[in-house]
Formats: structure tokens, C-alpha cells, sequence
């Protein structure tokens, strides 16, 4: 009976190591699979496509802790931020800056005396009639950062700072952020650049598709993408299916905001994806992973509850904006009720006794009811409202998010916006 009781113990075990951090995220491929096909093996994928960020000569950056982290974890679009307010927000007209930078108080009515010859970089026009804006958006565009438009001008923000030192005051979200510019950054651990306008009317996008236990990405797979406001998907957006390499194109709007599900395999638990607020440049979404039917019990095994057929389940990974994961985050969910249990994975093995993130950065909630849920993830030592989203929770499915920190000027409490 003892031999028996030991034996079960380690096969529990070594299940939920293969489905946890967040279906076998940690683990990487054989070797014939880290793309996809062996012709493929230099794009260097490994099942953790969010675990850590590849550095240009192949190595790896390690997690980000909640109490700092390397400055080369700054993503391509803060670089990309700090590039342009490095120069354009700096350079007059003869160094190749914007010749709309007024200053704000100009825009806002006040007499600051710029001036300004407003090309707007339209072919044959130029002068002081020429339109050069149309929102704030369109003067970031043109790179003036946090530019404001005001009667179709863009004018330049009032400088902020002469020195890192000078942003702290701004917020926690600005330890260990920089002045560039004059102008505040906060840390891409906990606050994103904002999106930039995309100038098509759809973008394609790859999902992977894994089997969270077998390690193994999926063919065949029918996967549908679904906006917000469809709560039973009755009208997708997208279908798509996967290929040989367990990968689903799909075609969606630039602005899309829904999910993505799995309902047609049974073999498989019904799962849904849910898509990050700002889809990433290259298009490239994180791993979906699918767990085969009946497997999922062992995660109530481990915690010590029963799934409850009428409820759902929510799997969270909270990384910073680089795609590093976060430990010291804990979430919350004002749907969670006595019969909704909270977990963390510490090890690769789901815990109740953790109350925040390792940095494997995984947790969740069991037995959620169905429904609209908000998740709040907050920097539990500072205070940080790291972001708050909304997910729909069906029974007997699994919901999967990533979180990653609001978007600069955005209220991490207000991103949850509404299904």
C-alpha cells in the first residue's frame, strides 16, 4: 500500500512538472524540434516562448524579480522610444527634428512665443495651413514623443526632468526609469510603450499550438479567433488551423481585441487564449498550450480541491514588456469566491501556500465562476498595479492570459476596459 502511495505521489509529480510553469513553459524542445522542423532550428524556439529574452549572441537574460533587473532587458519599442526622443525631440529643423514642436503651453492657449513653419510631410504642402495632426497619435508618429495635438498642430510636452532622480517622483513605476530628452521613462518593468498606429486594416498573426504534456507542438488543431463582446463565439472573427509545425496563422483586424479558442478536439480540454492588449511587432503570440482531457485533474490533486464541472479555470503568466517573466506579482480577482481557489507555481509544481509569483511568474485560479472575471496583478513589496484585464471564464475550460504591464499614460486600472 505504502509502495503504491509513493509511486502515485511521483507520477502526480512528475505530470504537473510537465504542465507547470503554465503548461511545461520551462521546458525546452528535443533538439530536432526548437523551431519547428530541422531545417528550421535557427529561429531557436523553445517551449518557454515567453520564459526569457535571447540575447544578440545567443545567450539569455535571466527573469526579472520585482526588485530590479538589468537595463539590457529594455524591449525594441522603448529603444525604439528612447531613440526618438533622443533626436527628434532634440533636433531642430536643420538637424533633422520636427518642425512642429511647439511647446505645450502654445497648444493649450497659452503664449509661449514658438513658432513653427508646420510642414506636415504631406507632398506640396507646407506652411502654417497644412494639417500636420489629427490625434495625439499622429504627432508620436512623426516623432515628437508625447507630442499633443491642438488644432491640428503638434506641440511638444513640457520637459519633465534633468536626470533619472528628477522622474522618481512621478511614481514607483519610475525606479529605475530614465530621462531622456528631458522627458520621463518609466521602467519597461512596469509600464509599456504604447502601440504604434499600424497603417493596415489587418495584421496575421502565429499562434503554437502545444500539447502542455507531451512537450510537442500540434497539427491539426482548429483554432478560432473571437472578439470581446462574443461571448459564445458564435460569429469568429478567424478560423485557421494548424500546420505540421503546430503553427496557426490567422488573419484579424489591426485593432483586434478578443481571444483565441480550441473546442473542436476532444481529446483535449476546451481551452481559450487570450491576446495581449498590444499585439507584439512581429506578430508572434505566445504558446498556447492545451492539456488532454482528464489530465487537468492533477492540479486539483496538487492543491487539495475538486474541479467543479459549472466553473472554469484561469491560467496567468505576468511578464515584464521585454517578455521576461515577473516574480513578486500577486494577483486578484473581485469574481473569486470561497469555492475559487488561488495558486502560484513555485518549482514547476502549483502551490496554495505561495502569495505571490516565483520567477517562473505562473499562477491562477481554479473553479472560478463563468462569466466576466477582472485579474488585477500588483507589485506586491511597492504597491504597483502591474495591470488589470478582463477574461471570460466558461465551465470546464481553461482560460490562458498573459499580462504585461499598462501602457505609458494609461491607467494600469482602467486597462481592463469591458467584454
Amino acid at each position: 500500500m505504502l509502495a503504491a502511495r509513493i509511486r502515485r505521489a511521483t507520477q502526480l509529480q512528475s505530470v504537473l512538472a510537465l504542465m507547470f510553469p503554465i503548461a511545461a513553459y520551462g521546458c525546452t524542445l528535443p533538439d530536432v524540434r526548437v523551431g519547428s522542423r530541422p531545417q528550421k532550428e535557427s529561429r531557436q524556439r523553445s517551449i518557454r516562448d515567453s520564459g526569457q529574452a535571447t540575447t544578440p549572441d545567443g545567450g539569455s537574460d535571466p527573469p526579472v524579480d520585482a526588485d530590479g533587473g538589468s537595463a539590457s532587458t529594455v524591449n525594441k519599442r522603448s529603444r525604439a522610444a528612447d531613440a526618438s526622443a533622443d533626436t527628434g525631440a532634440e533636433l531642430g529643423p536643420s538637424e533633422g527634428g520636427s518642425n512642429a514642436a511647439h511647446s505645450r503651453g502654445a497648444a493649450m492657449g497659452g503664449s509661449s512665443g514658438a513658432a513653427s513653419t508646420n510642414t506636415a510631410g504631406t507632398s506640396g504642402c507646407s506652411g502654417l495651413s497644412c494639417s500636420e495632426c489629427s490625434s495625439d497619435d499622429d504627432c508620436e508618429q512623426r516623432g515628437i514623443v508625447r507630442g499633443k495635438c491642438h488644432d491640428e498642430k503638434c506641440f511638444a510636452p513640457t520637459p519633465e526632468c534633468q536626470s533619472d532622480q528628477d522622474c522618481v517622483k512621478l511614481g514607483q513605476e519610475y525606479q529605475g526609469g530614465r530621462c531622456a530628452s528631458t522627458l520621463c521613462f518609466p521602467n519597461p518593468r512596469w509600464r509599456c510603450e504604447p502601440q504604434p498606429t499600424w497603417t493596415t486594416n489587418v495584421r496575421e498573426v502565429t499562434l503554437p499550438v502545444i500539447d502542455a504534456l507531451a512537450r510537442r507542438y500540434l497539427e491539426d488543431v482548429s483554432i478560432a479567433a473571437c472578439v470581446n463582446d462574443d461571448l459564445d463565439c458564435t460569429q469568429p472573427t478567424a478560423y485557421a488551423t494548424t500546420d505540421r509545425d503546430g503553427e496557426a496563422t490567422v488573419t484579424v483586424p489591426a485593432n483586434f481585441s478578443g481571444y483565441m479558442q480550441q473546442t473542436e478536439r476532444s481529446d483535449y480540454t476546451p481551452a481559450m487564449y487570450f491576446m495581449l492588449a498590444q499585439l507584439p511587432d512581429d506578430g508572434r503570440l505566445r504558446n498556447f498550450p492545451l492539456i488532454p482531457s482528464g489530465s487537468f485533474d492533477g492540479l486539483h490533486l496538487a492543491l487539495g480541491t475538486r474541479a467543479d464541472s459549472t466553473r472554469g479555470h484561469a491560467m496567468l503568466i505576468v511578464e515584464d514588456c521585454t517578455g521576461l517573466t515577473l516574480s513578486g506579482i500577486s494577483f486578484m480577482s473581485p469574481q473569486s469566491d470561497t469555492a475559487t481557489t488561488e495558486f502560484y507555481v513555485v518549482d514547476q509544481i502549483p502551490t496554495t501556500s505561495a502569495s505571490e509569483t516565483s520567477t517562473e511568474g505562473d499562477g491562477g485560479f481554479t473553479n472560478l465562476p463563468p462569466g466576466i472575471v477582472q485579474i488585477t496583478a500588483t507589485n506586491k513589496k511597492t504597491g504597483v498595479v502591474i495591470n488589470t484585464i478582463s477574461l471570460l471564464i466558461r465551465a470546464g475550460t481553461i482560460t490562458t492570459a498573459y499580462i504585461r504591464p499598462a501602457s505609458r499614460g494609461t491607467s494600469a486600472a482602467a486597462a481592463a476596459g469591458s467584454l
